[in-house]
């Protein structure tokens, strides 16, 4: 109905160039939400080519950017999704939540690229923009999950085709291990260690996490940070269906 409506109201008056902009950027919104990549990217770009003589002051060029940047980013366009959302963080009609949203969206790029330290940058940002708001608290928990696990993305790797928990290495180990995963498709993931007589010692990861090869530290130390004795310990991990578990053995 939404998109009968915005139709309709475009094609009442099609000289009207500059006045339908808005319209010709929901209409995408509209599009993308229907999975119609290709009608999005169509009204977003005739949304751009309206304010091409005005872009640097126009108020809605930011956010046509942003949505630009979000359908690159969904298709896995990274190059285009960043230049995208540059040009939505340095303009300068963008306010401070739509700012916060790009923030975060480019965190999730270069988190998918395994630059934690700029990942951290954006959450910090979008948190500081966004204090208390939606999107300053999303910044929060991601930054939390990430401080938390230290989970690392390999990026060269393909995308696996099955899960997996992989051997840990080294093993033996002092002071530390590093414990790696697959996932073939986005998933929720709990990586937990246990002592023998089945007691949950440390939560490595838990979070919903994408598809990739991965990889987290363990520094033999409890929830509390506490160093653990030596002896064996069970690694255990779920996601989705799949759980698995395997022994390391620490050695002080």
């Amino acid at each position: 109905a939404a998109e009968q409506s915005f139709m309709g109201t475009l094609s009442s008056s099609l000289n009207a160039r500059y006045g339908y902009t808005g319209i010709k950027m929901n209409l995408g919104v509209v599009k993308s939400d229907k999975g119609t990549q290709s009608g999005a990217f169509t009204f977003y770009s005739s949304a751009e080519t309206d304010i091409s003589g005005s872009a640097s002051s126009s108020s809605l060029a930011p956010q046509i950017y942003y949505n630009q940047a979000w359908e690159y980013y969904k298709s896995k366009s990274f190059t285009q999704a960043m230049a995208a959302v540059n040009k939505t963080i340095s303009h300068q009609s963008a306010n401070s939540y739509l700012k916060a949203k790009a923030y975060v969206l480019r965190g999730s790029i270069y988190y998918g690229n395994n630059d934690i330290a700029n990942t951290k940058k954006d959450m910090e940002s979008a948190k500081t923009l966004d204090l208390g708001g939606p999107i300053g608290r999303m910044a929060d928990e991601n930054l939390s999950a990430i401080n938390a696990t230290g989970v690392e993305r390999d990026k060269d790797k393909e995308v696996p085709t099955e899960y997996a928990l992989l051997t840990n290495y080294p093993n033996p180990f002092n002071p530390s291990t590093t414990i790696r995963f697959q996932l073939p498709a986005r998933s929720n993931v709990r990586v937990l260690v246990y002592d023998i007589t089945g007691r949950e010692i440390r939560t490595l990861v838990n979070d919903n996490v994408d598809a990739g090869s991965y990889s987290v530290r363990w520094e033999g130390e409890d929830n509390a940070g506490r160093t653990v004795t030596s002896g064996v310990y069970i690694v255990r991990m779920n996601a989705g269906y799949y759980t698995k578990t395997q022994k390391v053995v620490l050695l002080r």
